[in-house]
C-alpha cells in the first residue's frame, strides 16, 4: 500500500458545500531494485493517479413561471434555466470470473507475488428503463518466476463485463453518472501458465435529467394603458380542453382560477374533465 494525500485550490467553495471525487490509476510504473546485501528486492514503482470531480451547494429559489393581471396588460420578460435532476440513484454489486493464461513469451509463473484490480467504463447510456454499463477491469499480475533472465515479471489481463440496472423513470435520452469500484480481487494458479481471477465489482449509476424552462425574469406595467374592458353577457361558458389547466384559462378570460371554481362550485383543478362545462365569471 502507498497512503496519499493531495489538497486540491477550488475557487469559491467552503466549509457548507459537498465535494465527489473520484480518481483512477493511470498508469504504473516499476522497477526491481537490489537492497544492501545485493538481492534484488525493492520494487520501485511511478503511479500516476487521476483525480476529477465537484464541488456543489444545494439550495432552493423561488421563480415564477408565469404571470398575468386582471386590469392592465404587462409587458413580460422571460429567461431560460436549465436544471439538472436526479432521476434514479441505484448501485449494484457483481462477481467476475475468468482466466487469465500467460502470453507465449512470458515465462512460467513459480509464486504469484500480487494481483491488483482496476477498472475502468467504456460507455454508459439509458436503454429502455435501464442504465446499461459496459467496461473492462485491467487486472495487473505480478508475478515471481523461475528464469534467470526474468526472475520478476507481470502480466495484464483484461476482462469486460455487461451490466444493466433499473432506472425506474429514465428516459433514453438522460445522462448517467457512474462510479465503478473493486471491493474483492482473489485468485488461484491453474498451472505455471494461468491464473484463475474472481473479482468483486460495485456499480453506482446516477441518471440525470437535464431540463429547461422558463421564468419571468421581468416585469413592466404599461402606466398609460387604460384597463381592459370586459365585454358584458348573461353568461359565458367555456368547454374543457385536452391539457387544458385552470390558470390557462383564467389567463384568457382575464379573471382568477379562484373566481372560476367559485363560480362552479368545485373544489379543486382535479374536476376539470374534458367536456366539462365552466362558466366563466
Amino acid at each position: 500500500e502507498a497512503p496519499f494525500t493531495e489538497i486540491f485550490d477550488v475557487a469559491g467553495a467552503d466549509e457548507n458545500m459537498t465535494a465527489d471525487l473520484r480518481f483512477a490509476v493511470k498508469s504504473v510504473a516499476y522497477d526491481a531494485e537490489e537492497d544492501s546485501d545485493g538481492d534484488c528486492r525493492i520494487l520501485a514503482a511511478d503511479v500516476r493517479v487521476g483525480f476529477t470531480g465537484r464541488v456543489t451547494r444545494q439550495f432552493e429559489v423561488e421563480v415564477v413561471e408565469d404571470i398575468y393581471s386582471t386590469e392592465t396588460e404587462l409587458h413580460v420578460t422571460r429567461s431560460t434555466a436549465l436544471l439538472d435532476k436526479m432521476v434514479a440513484d441505484t448501485q449494484t454489486q457483481i462477481t467476475l470470473s475468468d482466466a487469465a493464461a500467460l502470453p507465449a513469451e512470458s515465462p512460467d509463473i513459480a509464486r504469484v507475488y500480487n494481483v491488483i484490480a482496476k477498472p475502468y467504463l467504456a460507455s454508459a447510456r439509458v436503454e429502455h428503463g435501464k442504465a446499461v454499463v459496459e467496461g473492462v477491469i485491467d487486472t495487473y499480475i505480478l508475478y515471481l518466476s523461475d528464469s534467470p533472465e526474468n526472475p520478476l515479471s507481470a502480466y495484464k489481463h483484461e476482462t469486460k463485463f455487461n451490466r444493466s440496472l433499473d432506472a425506474e423513470h429514465a428516459r433514453d435520452d438522460m445522462l448517467c453518472d457512474v462510479h465503478l469500484d473493486v471491493s474483492g480481487i482473489s485468485y488461484t494458479i491453474g498451472g505455471a501458465r494461468e491464473v484463475q481471477l474472481r473479482c468483486v465489482l460495485g456499480i453506482g449509476v446516477r441518471v440525470i435529467s437535464s431540463d429547461k424552462i422558463e421564468y419571468v425574469s421581468d416585469i413592466t406595467a404599461d402606466a398609460e394603458a387604460v384597463a381592459v374592458p370586459k365585454t358584458k353577457c348573461a353568461i359565458k361558458i367555456y368547454f374543457v380542453q385536452k391539457g387544458d389547466k385552470l390558470w390557462d384559462v383564467a389567463k384568457k378570460y382575464r379573471t382568477t382560477a379562484e373566481r372560476i371554481l367559485q363560480a362552479n362550485e368545485i373544489a379543486e383543478e382535479a374536476e376539470l374533465a374534458v367536456g366539462k362545462q365552466l362558466i366563466i365569471p
